[in-house]
């Protein structure tokens, strides 16, 4: 942070003007931006002196250069900690720094209230190649008051390591620079407010405490550096992160203790590239209200890998997001993923435990034009390009519609094999007929024999990378490579390839033939219609089949003979539907045509009789 000092007397007491350069400044209350201030400049050794004698330290509007504990420890404390008995406040102050680039208010113990309103921390731009920090830590606020409000740190480190808040602190408005700000192991009391700009610099919060009253972030800002909060332990109160900014990086929450509390990150915005990431991995939320409404996710992946959700309800209604993942989770409370946009939601290897709502069926159905148009349910414009549910547990309700989430492309354009969709579309069909979605339930079924039949035929089966790596070789250019050394390869796994296509080729059959009567013909028994269709048409394949050979097709009785064409379709439908009033037998070949045709027809009416009572008993 560059300024720009100008001492001078007014009434016989000594001031400085400080000036500060390019974009820095002060912020009033009401957004008044001031470039210039005038301050009283003050002997640090006076402040030293209210400390020793017990006296509260009260200042305002002044310019204190190279105030640091370090000068009292030294002097009279070795390296003990210090005591501060009254009241530390300092109100529009300029704290400049010594030649070490550092303020000290370390292993102090401020016994009563603590206030740094409208201060600023600057460091003097000669001083270069330091650690610039102001160090509080191991630093104890046994003060109900403990106040940072409108802080400007400048481009400094902020060191709160292992720091005791007894009290509530307010750090609303404080500004940090492009230096790191630490909280590691930091205690937290009766809860904090963080209603400031972080900078663009590390913000670590691992392993902090929060024991007693609201923790606020809300309309927080953080800068491209890391956000930690691992291992941090927010205990049973509220945690607000309303309409908080995260600028690129990482955002870690990884194992974190979210305990009994609400849990809101509503209207918050994270902008994330492609190679960052959101972790609460390994985290545990523990009876509480967790919101994640209206949020702007950016590219970055959402981990909840191997997190314990003991919750009411956590929402995402509303957000946009790349991928997040569920996986290996458990969610034992109701589950709102109502979001606006989404390429990836993963539950694969978790256990759910209470209802999941990805839109409701009834809504949906009834007013599908204003959920189009205003409440933006996924399934519509954007919607949720991949939705994974591979080998998980279900123990609640999964409310969805098929088709205006779009499930089949949802499931589909995975990269999994037939046997995960298969697995997947079975947990869906089983929870469509729970709820009563029969149509539904229906086309999860189709799709779950479509994969079915598909994963039994060896469709999963694949060679090793580099056995396909070496076929594929051989076949498009075998001069490019030493063939011999190929060949030898191939020879050497004969027995792997000879498995594979022998596999192939024996099960084609079985699955071509399921693949025409039960998926192509009928639906799998779900689509009367379709068989209905398929039964015209075997009828009319068998006429046209009858035509060329109708001189074959004898009267019983002797009377005028019909046209060929009309001999034909007759003679067909009445062995089609086993009638046989046997005004027509065949001869020759056409017996056994006839027998072929009498054989589907049976079939073919089971299989519209099973359907179409199937239809109207649900």
């Amino acid at each position: 942070m560059k300024y720009k000092k100008e001492f001078y007397e007014e009434n016989g007491k000594q001031k400085v003007k400080i000036t500060f350069k390019d974009d820095n400044y002060f912020t009033m209350e009401k957004d008044e931006k001031i470039k210039t201030l005038d301050f009283d400049v003050y002997d640090k050794e006076k402040i030293y002196d209210k400390i020793r004698n017990g006296q509260p330290v009260d200042l305002e509007r002044k310019f204190i250069k190279g105030f640091s504990f370090t000068d009292i420890r030294i002097i009279e404390y070795s390296s003990g900690c210090i005591d501060v008995k009254e009241d530390f406040t300092l109100n529009w102050c300029f704290l400049e720094s010594n030649e070490k680039g550092r303020f000290d208010f370390s292993y102090i113990k401020f016994c009563k209230n603590f206030s740094l309103y409208y201060v600023f921390f600057g460091i003097p731009e000669k001083i270069k190649n330091v650690d610039k920090e102001v160090d509080f830590n191991n630093t104890i606020f046994n003060g109900e008051y403990i106040e940072f409000n409108s802080t400007n740190f400048g481009n400094i480190n902020v060191d709160f390591e292992k720091t005791h808040f007894t009290g509530k602190p307010k750090f609303d408005k404080t500004k940090f620079g492009e230096g790191k700000v630490n909280f590691i192991d930091a205690e937290f009391s009766k809860g904090a407010s963080f209603n400031c700009n972080f900078g663009d610099g590390e913000v670590n919060f691992y392993n902090a405490t929060f024991k007693d009253g609201p923790v606020s972030f809300m309309n927080a800002t953080f800068g491209k550096g890391k956000k930690i909060f691992s291992y941090a332990d927010f205990g049973n109160k509220e945690v607000n992160f309303q309409f908080t900014k995260f600028d690129f990086g990482s955002v870690f929450f990884g194992t974190t203790n979210f305990g009994e509390g609400i849990l809101d990150f509503q209207g918050a915005t994270f902008k994330t590239i492609e190679e960052d990431e959101i972790t609460f991995s390994g985290s545990r939320f523990e009876n509480n209200e967790i919101y994640f409404n209206n949020i702007e996710f950016g590219k970055g992946n959402i981990d909840f890998t191997n997190t314990r959700f003991n919750i009411k309800s956590i929402s995402f209604r509303n957000s946009k997001m790349s991928k997040i993942s569920f996986a290996e989770s458990r969610i034992d409370g109701e589950c709102d993923m109502r979001v606006r946009n989404a390429k990836i939601i993963d539950f694969s290897n978790t256990s759910l435990y209470g209802n999941i709502e990805f839109g409701s069926y009834e809504v949906i159905r009834r007013h599908p034009k204003i959920i189009k148009e205003f409440l933006g349910f996924i399934g519509f414009e954007e919607g949720v390009k991949e939705l994974k549910f591979i080998n998980t547990k279900l123990y609640g309700k999964i409310h969805i519609d098929y088709d205006a989430f779009k499930l089949k492309n949802a499931i589909n354009t995975q990269d999994s094999t037939h046997g995960e969709k298969q697995d997947q579309y079975r947990l869906f069909k089983e929870n469509f007929r729970t709820l009563g979605q029969y149509d539904d339930e229906d086309n999860a079924y189709v799709q779950y024999m479509k994969h079915k039949i598909r994963h039994q035929a060896g469709f999963d089966l694949k060679l090793s990378e580099d056995i396909r790596e070496c076929l594929s070789m051989l076949y498009h250019d075998p001069f490019k490579y030493s063939t011999s050394k190929l060949l030898k390869y191939i020879f050497n796994n004969r027995i792997k390839i000879y498995r594979y296509y022998l596999n192939r080729i024996l099960k084609l059959p079985i699955f071509a033939f399921r693949w025409l009567i039960f998926e192509q013909v009928g639906l799998y028994g779900t689509n009367p219609a379709r068989v209905a269709l398929s039964m015209v048409t075997v009828w009319l394949l068998f006429s046209l089949g009858y035509l060329p050979c109708a001189h074959l097709l004898e009267p019983t009785f002797t009377s005028a003979e019909p046209s060929n064409i009309v001999k034909a379709m007759y003679h067909s439908a009445i062995t089609f539907l086993t009638i046989g009033y046997g005004d027509f037998y065949p001869t020759g070949v056409l017996r056994f045509w006839s027998s072929v045709e009498g054989f589907l027809g049976l079939f073919l009416m089971a299989y519209f009789t099973v359907s179409f009572v199937r239809k109207v008993l649900r």
